[in-house]
């Protein structure tokens, strides 16, 4: 599965709360910053910016570690 960050952003921000991609980027930074991901990638992703794989379950686990719910990812392709 893909999906496209700045829409998982979004989504985040509009369904969890404003400030929800904050504390998720800060809590999957710690496992994507080997992966040469930056702290302010994560938090200003480019429209063009996909994740899969590892890189993605970091993301949705910060998500389900956080807010207990998880990402409809089969929105965000």
């Amino acid at each position: 599965m893909k999906a496209n960050l700045l829409l998982l952003k979004q989504w985040c921000e509009r369904d969890l709360s404003p400030m929800a991609w904050q504390r998720i980027a800060l809590q999957a930074y710690a496992r994507l910053r080997d992966k040469g991901y930056s702290i302010k990638e994560l938090q200003n992703p480019p429209s063009d910016m996909n994740l899969e794989g590892e890189d993605l379950a970091a993301i949705c686990d910060a998500i389900r570690e956080l807010y207990k719910t998880d990402a409809p990812l089969n929105d965000l392709a």
